[in-house]
């Protein structure tokens, strides 16, 4: 079968795709279309490897330019949270939520200042905090992270650790039960904490939204990729492993004295 799919019966997906509707109406957007067809790039860069075939037909009638055009006809809407929301997001009093004000007022400083995958929260330790320095695993093959935070910050984990009785191997936030928090309750605190200001269904996406526009209207494209752990092309690991507290940390005390204001 893997030997009678060849470019045309690809190009015939591929209109296929373009051409589908959606289900609010309308057709597929740019995004969409471009995840199933990159599945299928991923599945012949093994089949090549194991050889089972000599080269992936979609390499015939796909190019990065190709992608680079599907990805841009998607039109570029608002962002949902906005710098001046983020900022009123985060100088929301926690101290009224009670028992887990600070976990949440700590989480969502953590989601505002790094932009961080709900994932990558939830594997955060108290042993990830070592002084001021924050290290962040990434999803995926993203690079890992080493940020120097404020000594405001420092003194919130300290506390946090204090009041809720945090061990170092213990995860750094909690969920009401005591066990590590799970991507649905950082969903969660993000929502709840989003509506009290106006700004229903929010999610921690919406962060990371927010973020990288910052960074791409601020600083050049490598450097925001670096902050926001994507692995660029090239030799991009060698160049980021010398400078990841020199220029990288150099856009976290921007970010950082922005949203501070």
């Amino acid at each position: 079968m893997l030997h009678r799919i060849d470019h045309h019966v690809l190009a015939r997906y591929r209109w296929w795709l373009e051409n589908r509707p959606a289900r609010d109406g309308g057709h597929l957007k740019g995004a969409s279309i471009q995840v199933k067809l990159s599945s299928i790039a991923a599945m012949y860069k093994v089949l090549v490897a194991f050889g089972y075939v000599q080269y992936s037909p979609l390499g015939r009638i796909e190019d990065g330019r190709t992608r680079r055009r599907r990805l841009q006809s998607d039109p570029c809407g608002d962002l949902r949270l906005s710098i001046d929301d983020l900022r009123r997001l985060l100088a929301y009093p926690f101290e009224k939520e009670g028992y887990w004000g600070l976990r949440d007022k700590v989480l969502l400083h953590t989601l505002g200042f790094l932009a961080l995958r709900p994932v990558e929260m939830s594997w955060l330790c108290l042993s990830n905090m070592r002084g001021n320095t924050l290290a962040v695993q990434r999803t995926k093959h993203n690079y890992p992270g080493s940020f120097w935070m404020p000594d405001e910050y420092r003194d919130w984990v300290d506390e946090m650790q204090y009041q809720y009785g945090i061990l170092p191997h213990q995860p750094m936030f909690l969920s009401q039960y005591r066990t590590q928090i799970t991507v649905r309750d950082i969903q969660n605190i993000v929502r709840k904490y989003a509506e009290k200001i106006g700004i229903p269904g929010l999610t921690p996406k919406d962060f990371r939204s927010t973020v990288e526009t910052y960074m791409d209207d601020h600083f050049g494209e490598l450097h925001r990729d670096k902050y926001m752990g994507y692995v660029p092309p090239g030799t991009a690991r060698k160049y980021y492993v010398k400078v990841p507290k020199s220029r990288v940390q150099e856009m976290f005390d921007a970010w950082v004295h922005e949203l501070k204001g």
